[in-house]
């Protein structure tokens, strides 16, 4: 079974400084909710492989990616079939949902739901490489350097230990 722990493994990846390997995380993720095109964030999420690859991390990495994928058809489907504007109508609905109006699931709602996937993917991503490569107490204590409030850090370093067991 894939543990979701840090393992120090003694790449470059996991020898960099916690504050490097944030800065980096927050970069992804600030380009990641600036750009709309889909190759832009589909670049961002390819950027991410490389320190897959450096950081010997990819059975666990695919295993948190695997989850996200799932969470990303989950968000395609609530996209088509919540959003009904759009000019490429695919399929109209004969009934109307009470509180939602008629159902129709247009191209661009598919779109529109897979962008929002890819773009969770490319966040998530960074976000695990950072989970299985900064050692909790590392991160407590960058973060405590930030000068970030002391019980915000205590939560942060719990969670990020027992949300994997």
């Amino acid at each position: 079974m894939i543990s979701f722990r840090f393992q120090d493994k003694d790449t470059p990846v996991h020898r960099l400084n916690p504050f490097c390997k944030l800065v980096w995380v927050a970069v992804i993720l600030v380009l990641a909710l600036i750009f709309d095109h889909p190759l832009y964030i589909f670049l961002l999420f390819l950027s991410t492989l490389p320190l897959v690859a450096v950081a010997k991390i990819w059975r666990e990495w695919a295993s948190a990616i695997k989850l996200v994928l799932y969470l990303g058809i989950f968000i395609v489907v609530i996209n088509t079939l919540v959003i009904s504007q759009g000019a490429h109508v695919l399929i109209e609905a004969p009934f109307e949902i009470p509180a939602l109006g008629p159902l129709n699931i247009t191209l661009e709602a598919i779109f529109f739901g897979l962008m929002m996937a890819l773009r969770l993917l490319s966040i998530i991503s960074a976000f695990t490489i950072l989970n299985f490569t900064v050692h909790p107490d590392d991160m407590m204590l960058a973060m405590m350097k930030m000068k970030l409030p002391y019980k915000s850090v205590l939560a942060t370093s719990l969670s990020t230990r027992f949300v994997p067991t």
